[in-house]
Formats: structure tokens, C-alpha cells, sequence
């Protein structure tokens, strides 16, 4: 988890869920990204996703895995997840210098548009162990189980 500085704490805690987490949750019934989307359904936290992630998600459950695309729906639907806004030029540039690859550098980018406090994500190549976003962006940045870590600490204050 990084952070460049921890920005305050909204009502509810801001999350921003990967592509990966969003299958994740799918695959998993028990696993933390699961857990993430039943916080939000509660109202515990808000969940967010950007324009590019929900594409994304939508092309390969519908090439690869077209069985699961009713529960993805369910699970966005039940647990209140919000799409953020297209970025700007000025964020996209900065993410396209901080991530290599191009579809996960628009990912970051609409993550930082929705001024977020919690980026999930299981992807460590391109985000958790990037060295070029150590305190690069204004939020933290983990896993499902780390953001769970994070929550209970927040929640508790």
C-alpha cells in the first residue's frame, strides 16, 4: 500500500475496484474482493470503477466466460458501484508515464479522476509493485485483503 499523502476520509471510504477484482469477486465466493462488494451493497463503503474497467470486464466475460455476465451485473447492481469519469489529458499523460502499459495506464488514470482513497487491485506488475507509483498518486494501493486492512483500521478511528 502507498501513498503520496492520504487524502481525508469522505463519509464512507472511496474504493476504486480493478478489472482483476471484479473477477475476482466473480470466481470467488469467500475471497476479500467478494467481501468488497458485499461492504458495498451494506453502504459501507462506496465502490467505484472507471469507464475503461467496466470495457474491459465486459469483453472477456463475454468472450471468455459469458456464463458469469448476469452475476458480474448483480453484483455492480446490488452493491451501489458507481462509474467515474473519463480523465483529463493531463492525468492520462501523467499515468502513460507512471504505467508502461497502455490499457492499465488508462485504468490508473480514471482511479485518479475519481479522487478515490483506495485503489484495489490484484495486478502487482503494473501497480502494486511499480516503483514508479511510490508516492506518485494521492491514494492507497493494494489488494483486496490490504484495502480490508486498511477499512478495518479507518472504520475503527
Amino acid at each position: 500500500m502507498r501513498s503520496k499523502s492520504t487524502p481525508q476520509l469522505t463519509e464512507k471510504p472511496l474504493l476504486f475496484l480493478d478489472t482483476s477484482v471484479l473477477f475476482a469477486a466473480v470466481f470467488s465466493a469467500l475471497g476479500d474482493s467478494r467481501a468488497l462488494f458485499h461492504l458495498g451493497e451494506l453502504g459501507v463503503v462506496e465502490l467505484w470503477v472507471g469507464p475503461r474497467v467496466l470495457q474491459e470486464a465486459d469483453e472477456v466475460v463475454s468472450e471468455k466466460f459469458p456464463h458469469t455476465r448476469p452475476l458480474l451485473a448483480q453484483f455492480l447492481a446490488l452493491s451501489n458501484v458507481q462509474v467515474g469519469p473519463q480523465p483529463d489529458e493531463a492525468i492520462l499523460e501523467a499515468a502513460h508515464q507512471w504505467v508502461a502499459n497502455p490499457p492499465d495506464a488508462r485504468v490508473l488514470a480514471e482511479a485518479v479522476a475519481a479522487r478515490i482513497e483506495f485503489f484495489v487491485t490484484l495486478d502487482r506488475k503494473h501497480f502494486i509493485e511499480n516503483p514508479a507509483l511510490r508516492g506518485a498518486v494521492p491514494f492507497k494501493m493494494g489488494t483486496a485483503g490490504d484495502c480490508l486492512a486498511w477499512l478495518r483500521n479507518v472504520l475503527r478511528a
